[in-house]
């Protein structure tokens, strides 16, 4: 019948079974049915044994087990050292661009840094105007760091104040440049060629046409 043993964290103790103690975690020990077994967790310097896991299970150490199944033993060990609890600092802020036009994307970013030694999470909020855009957590282990970022626009001109959490900045929304169509309103209307042409022998054929006339009417009196 097989019995595994592990410690956890590794280099936080060891394991005595019986009068055996492992090479290596975790390790398979074979052992007959029904056997009693003492099983001791001896911890290392700096550690101290809190409980065990799997079979058997509490806090009594050393235990006496009976073989009658295959087992996994896990002995668990915590530091002696209390480690600082989480705790987050935010800097290096970014806007970029900074200047847009209406409805265009800026991105804020941000380095969060978790100066603690146990791992936590972190809330990060955006406020854009004093008004709260969005919200985001990260979660990051002890002395690590993350960038946060965060994607935005605005649909109205100006300059837009940014608040995240203690740090400030800001970015400007330019206003639209005029439309086409205002454009061409605005514009003086110019002819085309072709118009021009038409108007033209318009007024050509408004002049030829009366004196046209009027010779041919000249003619016929001198001929009659």
């Amino acid at each position: 019948m097989n019995i595994e043993v592990d410690v956890n964290p590794v280099g936080g103790g060891t394991i005595k079974l019986g009068e055996d103690f492992p090479c290596s975690y975790p390790e398979v020990f074979k052992v007959e049915f029904a056997d009693s077994i003492m099983i001791e967790a001896l911890a290392e310097e700096g550690f101290h044994f809190t409980h065990w896991s799997g079979e058997p299970m509490g806090e009594d150490n050393p235990v006496e087990i009976r073989a009658i199944r295959a087992m996994t033993i896990t002995a668990n060990f915590a530091s002696d050292v209390v480690k600082s609890p989480a705790s987050f600092t935010l800097d290096s802020l970014t806007v970029n661009p900074s200047e847009v036009n209406i409805s265009e994307t800026v991105l804020i970013t941000a380095l969060a840094t978790n100066t603690g030694e146990l791992e936590g999470s972190y809330t990060v909020t955006l406020k854009i105007d004093d008004v709260i855009e969005q919200v985001k957590e990260t979660n990051l282990a002890g002395g690590a760091s993350e960038t946060v970022t965060f994607s935005v626009s605005e649909a109205e001109a100006g300059i837009h104040s940014i608040e995240l959490d203690t740090l400030h900045g800001s970015f400007s929304v330019k206003e639209p440049p005029p439309s086409a169509i205002s454009t061409e309103k605005n514009a003086p209307m110019i002819q085309p060629k072709w118009l021009t042409v038409i108007i033209l022998a318009a007024v050509v054929l408004a002049i030829v046409i009366p004196l046209a006339l009027r010779k041919l009417r000249h003619s016929r009196r001198n001929s009659s």
